[in-house]
């Protein structure tokens, strides 16, 4: 789970009233993994230039990929 996209989410259902609620729920599942794919999936595809020079990717903080794992 990713905290920057589930955290506000489950922040916003506490404060709308309830800490936990049933309608919640498939919006807390997207919110997981489906979503944070996209976002950072995405991002990834298109920022291999950049991430190539980041020290902080290819670790534990981030991934890195090839050129030859796109498709064009």
């Amino acid at each position: 789970m990713w905290i920057n996209t589930i955290g506000p989410a489950v922040v916003g259902v506490w404060l709308a009233g309830d800490l936990w609620r049933w309608e919640a729920l498939p919006l807390l599942l997207w919110l997981t993994l489906p979503f944070n794919l996209l976002i950072y999936g995405v991002n990834d595809v298109f920022d291999q230039e950049t991430d190539a020079k980041n020290p902080r990717k290819g670790t534990l903080e981030g991934a890195r990929i090839s050129p030859r794992e796109v498709r064009p």
